[in-house]
């Protein structure tokens, strides 16, 4: 697969213990809507994992068969930047393509290049002649910053807890469509079964995945669709799907799916993925808060300004006294000009701005 505008930075593979390891891969798409050119190679490159293909052959026919069709999903992964006081920022998918009346501006978006859409429809306080490259650099700069993208190989169950996170864009390979003579099955094995003491192996499982596998194809020869078939699969069953996320959502997930209370196999994904930016893509998680001095429970620096750990209340300590969620802290906080209860994960400190409760009085 050749890509001119997406770029693979880089790859983890998870659930070392399996026989089939899953994997998370951080993408990079911030010239993803640079042009025409650009934004029909993205939405090619993500819709095509519905059918178990890499890219389109021609994305251009795909690009207008999702629009004649009615498919928005694919366009969510077209994201479109805000402009105040001379920054770039994004507030999620209500400013991505999907949501920016595409089947209005298709043939405007197919006569117009980045500066003369973008800029002009978009951000109303910039003048679309006065767009330079400076312009286009801040755009790809605020989008690190502020998007962060992966493709993710997990088996179901895992896939299910992480979609509880709907402020992400997701496109899924979708079994409705793809037989395994095209893209065949791959089972997520637990922890621990090469220890004889359980009385399970690897062998053993695989055959009961290999009969399961044997029912869906005899459900598909006695006329069933696959869409009915796929229902006698296991949760074990590996998926692999795209998810883009912008830096509030990822605060959220990355503060619950890392708590030591998750999930460990959704807790190896959350991992993965803080490895990765952290590795690779550090001006994104640049958006979380940083910690000042030793204290834990002091001072946090966000952006210029700090936000001040005023108190754990006494509901939540009674929690945590009995090993519920030690390293997710409910604190009182205060944040700019108001007091909010507000989530924060000491192991990894990441601040998550969701309220849990109304303003509440000093």
């Amino acid at each position: 697969m050749r890509l001119k505008y997406l770029k693979k930075i880089a790859k983890k593979e998870i659930y070392d213990y399996s026989p089939v390891k899953g994997f998370v891969e951080l993408w990079d798409f911030s010239l993803s809507n640079l042009n025409q050119e650009s934004r029909e190679e993205a939405v090619s490159v993500v819709a095509s994992i519905s059918y178990g293909n890499e890219m389109a052959k021609n994305p251009k026919k795909l690009w207008d068969f999702l629009i004649k069709k009615g498919h928005k999903s694919p366009f969510e992964f077209i994201r479109f930047p805000m402009r105040k006081d001379d920054s770039y920022f994004y507030i999620g998918i209500e400013h991505s393509l999907r949501n920016k009346r595409i089947f209005t501006f298709e043939e405007e978006l197919h006569q117009r290049n980045f500066k003369h859409f973008v800029l002009s429809q978009i951000s109303s306080r910039l003048d679309s002649d006065s767009a330079s490259e400076k312009d286009l650099e801040n755009f790809i700069k605020w989008h690190k910053q502020t998007i962060a993208t992966f493709k993710v190989k997990v088996p179901l169950f895992v896939r299910s807890q992480y979609h509880r996170h709907r402020c992400c864009s997701y496109l899924e390979l979708s079994r409705r469509y793809v037989k395994p003579d095209k893209v065949e099955f791959e089972f997520w094995y637990p922890d621990g079964l090469l220890n004889e003491a359980t009385g399970l192996t690897f062998q053993e499982l695989s055959y009961f995945y290999q009969e399961l596998e044997s029912m869906y194809k005899i459900l598909l020869k006695i006329g069933y669709k696959p869409e009915v078939a796929r229902s006698v699969l296991p949760q074990s069953l590996y998926t692999v799907f795209w998810v883009m996320k912008d830096y509030k959502c990822a605060r959220n997930f990355y503060v619950e799916r890392y708590s030591k209370q998750a999930q460990e196999q959704i807790r190896e994904v959350a991992k993965a993925e803080l490895e990765l930016l952290y590795k690779y893509q550090p001006e994104f998680l640049g958006q979380y808060i940083k910690v000042i001095g030793d204290d834990k429970l002091g001072l946090y620096d966000k952006g210029g300004f700090t936000i001040r750990i005023l108190d754990i209340q006494d509901k939540y300590k009674q929690m945590q006294s009995n090993d519920w969620n030690k390293d997710v802290k409910y604190v009182y906080v205060e944040y700019g000009d108001k007091d909010y209860y507000a989530r924060f994960n000491l192991e990894i400190g990441l601040f998550d701005e969701k309220i849990l409760k109304e303003e509440v009085n000093r």
